[in-house]
């Protein structure tokens, strides 16, 4: 399949996204035969259109249209930036600047082994109410 029978595969809408018309992967995205293999259509189209993407990037689909294949609607950044400009888990944990609690961040914050942030004065008190308990007083 060629770019040019790519581009006749999508369809614009009223918001200027090219709307892909094949196949969708389970994840949302476009994909096509390309090149002896499936590829992902926006990034194909994306660096037919426009230019090859660098290593450590990826597409971000600013539309938040997943199966779009317009190169408009794209912005290559590294995966980091990605993620964050999402609204997955990482990316709500990463905007959030109050614990559960209500305890600012970034101050009275570490980041736990696990890499999470975690609260001091929650910490602190958790820990405190855990040594009472174990120890009876």
């Amino acid at each position: 399949m060629s770019v040019a029978s790519l581009l006749t595969r999508s369809t614009p809408n009223e918001q200027g996204c090219w709307i892909w018309q094949g196949a969708i992967t389970a994840g949302g995205y476009a994909e096509a035969r390309f090149d002896g293999g499936v590829r992902l259509v926006h990034r194909v189209l994306y660096e037919a259109l426009v230019r090859p993407l660098k290593q450590g990037e990826t597409i971000d689909h600013l539309c938040r249209v997943r199966h779009c294949v317009n190169p408009g609607h794209m912005d290559p950044v590294p995966i980091r930036t990605n993620v964050l400009r999402g609204t997955g888990p990482s990316a709500v944990a990463a905007h959030r600047d109050h614990c559960a609690k209500g305890h600012p961040y970034p101050m009275g914050t570490y980041i736990h082994p696990s890499g999470s942030r975690r609260c001091r004065v929650c910490a602190h008190t958790w820990n405190r109410t855990s040594y009472l308990r174990r120890t009876g007083r």
